[in-house]
């Protein structure tokens, strides 16, 4: 792995059109569930195939109040979009940094919240979107995340 550059990338949630949100730490969990049939008279029993696609994005940071001025990366911002009960979806994107060719996006709904605020100390904030739908690859020639 001489040479080879190191994936590294932001979570980005965006309500209508807008970046609301901005991680530079984040962890993206792609899962798939297989189904195991039943013997046939031309397979035999227990053959796995492949069933659902899930998939979630999750961080973990520091807690701040509107750190751009955008309203981007502020908890009580996504305090508001958790108490959010109707059906407006959040879109999110995990972009690469660097020279990479493709982003990953999807909609999800913010499933989980939290924080730590002790006196004296920064406070820390906690969340995870669960997607709602499949997650796509897109080329960065093709669109532009930050638009």
């Amino acid at each position: 792995m001489a040479n080879e550059a190191v994936m590294s990338g932001n979570l980005r949630l965006r309500l209508n059109q807008k970046t609301i949100f901005d991680a530079t730490g984040c962890t993206l969990d792609l899962t798939r569930e297989t189904t195991q049939r039943a013997a046939t008279k031309d397979t035999s029993a227990g053959v796995s195939t492949k069933s659902t696609r899930t998939w979630s994005a999750s961080y973990s940071g520091l807690a701040v109040h509107a750190s751009d001025g955008d309203g981007t990366h502020d908890f009580f911002s996504l305090f508001d979009l958790y108490k959010d009960d109707t059906d407006t979806l959040i879109e999110v994107q995990f972009v690469p940094d660097g020279t990479y060719t493709h982003y990953l996006q999807g909609e999800g709904i913010l499933t989980a919240l939290g924080g730590s605020w002790n006196v004296d100390e920064d406070g820390t904030a906690s969340l995870t979107v669960t997607g709602s739908g499949d997650i796509d690859k897109f080329a960065l020639a093709d669109t532009d995340p930050d638009a």
